[in-house]
């Protein structure tokens, strides 16, 4: 490192962390390093483990704003002042975790996180308004007070307007690139797109794909978007198998029609007959989206014109 920098290593101020399980069976102790569990980098706390960035960044800053707002309790200060002490000084530190660290949380923590903000808004007194007429917009009435698990499902969704927006071949972004190899022979589209999934292990082994597809899952169901889109792409989507072993789907794609939605003008499926206009092979194409849309309930949506393959 010297020789090529040019700069010498403190090896006083310098720390090993090791990250896979050989680095962790090498006998560290022969090394000039202090052995660091975890480091923190940019307000991060990096754990060797994924398991444990949960403790080791939420519950702690959870318990840092519990002590905080123990230390502001004693404050004169009105309940306006105290809603804007949310918004000025605890909502940007769980916004900031929320954006770095792509971690399912699950409902049981904002309760937590709701618990400890009554009890500094109210002054540990009894609750005299419910929290979502707090929540509200001024103009409704409220006082704009943070939906914390609303932040939450923001700042992680955001990343699927990447996953819609990008096809694997043409990713300039590194890691979406790598997320969207991950999901292979399926696709990130096909994913979002899809009806609330069980488990996303047979789909994928990346845990940061997982993670915003069991965050994604959450999302879905608090608002009722349990079935699946008609946005849902034609190829490479695992709901519709044919399109897994079949290229004929991505030539469609090609052409223009990159959904299901795109299969369906004036609520009306296109008939065999106009449909057998079109070559064979997109003929055939056509009876295995009809039976897929058929499967997937979507049977009157629209209609596909064959002919705009050609």
């Amino acid at each position: 490192f010297r020789e090529i920098s040019g700069y010498k290593l403190n090896l006083n101020k310098s720390e090993l962390f090791p990250i896979s399980t050989a680095a962790r069976n090498y006998p560290l102790y022969s090394l000039p390093f202090k052995i660091a569990h975890h480091f923190t980098y940019l307000g991060v706390s990096v754990t060797s483990k994924f398991e444990d960035l949960l403790k080791a960044n939420f519950v702690s800053l959870l318990s840092k704003v519990r002590e905080d707002c123990e230390r502001w309790s004693i404050l004169n200060l009105s309940l306006t002042a105290r809603v804007n002490t949310v918004k000025m000084n605890i909502l940007p530190r769980f916004s900031y975790l929320f954006q770095c660290i792509p971690i399912f949380l699950p409902q049981s923590f904002f309760q937590k996180v709701d618990s400890v903000i009554s009890e500094f808004i109210w002054n540990k007194k009894v609750p005299r308004l419910r929290k979502q007429y707090l929540q509200r917009p001024r103009k409704l009435g409220g006082l704009a007070l943070p939906h914390f698990r609303f932040y939450y499902w923001a700042s992680n969704i955001r990343i699927l307007k990447y996953w819609l927006q990008s096809e694997p071949s043409d990713a300039q972004i590194n890691w979406l690139a790598i997320e969207a190899n991950s999901v292979k022979p399926t696709s990130l589209r096909a994913l979002v797109h899809s009806a609330i999934l069980s488990s996303t292990l047979p789909y994928t082994k990346n845990r940061i794909v997982r993670t915003t597809l069991r965050i994604w899952v959450q999302f879905k169901r608090y608002f009722g978007l349990q079935t699946s889109s008609t946005y849902a792409p034609l190829a490479a989507n695992h709901q519709f198998p044919p399109s897994l072993v079949d290229d004929l789907f991505s030539m469609w794609s090609k052409a223009g029609i990159h959904s299901f939605k795109d299969l369906y003008i004036d609520n009306v499926f296109e008939t065999k007959s106009n449909a057998g206009r079109g070559e064979y092979v997109f003929w055939r194409a056509w009876c295995q989206l009809k039976s897929g849309t058929l499967d997937r309930g979507m049977s009157r949506i629209g209609t596909l014109y064959v002919t705009r393959m050609h």
